[in-house]
């Protein structure tokens, strides 16, 4: 019984070391200059949006207390954007 333990500790660790060190070595994937220049047309895109709902709230006097989450959406999206212009993403589409 121990030995049959021992056997199945050792399969075990044969199988899933290669796996760790195959996933240890792999680099994560850095975003291609078009698809940070598609996010950033996108939240842009989703910025307008929002500030053109607020702006219409805001203009019809209506309750402004529902746009709380929106709004911290745009402070959280102005936070991220320099992020999402590396060297070499600065033109394109």
């Amino acid at each position: 019984m121990r030995y049959a333990v021992l056997a199945a500790a050792v399969f075990v660790i044969a199988l899933f070391t290669p796996a760790g060190i195959i996933y240890a070595q792999s680099k994560p994937s850095s975003p291609t200059p078009d698809q940070l220049i598609a996010t950033r047309q996108a939240g842009f895109d989703l910025q307008a949006g929002a500030a053109v709902a607020m702006k219409t709230v805001i203009e019809a006097k209506l309750d402004v207390t529902n746009l709380e989450d929106a709004a911290n959406g745009l402070a959280s999206w102005g936070h991220a954007i320099p992020g999402l212009f590396p060297d070499g993403t600065q033109t394109g589409h």
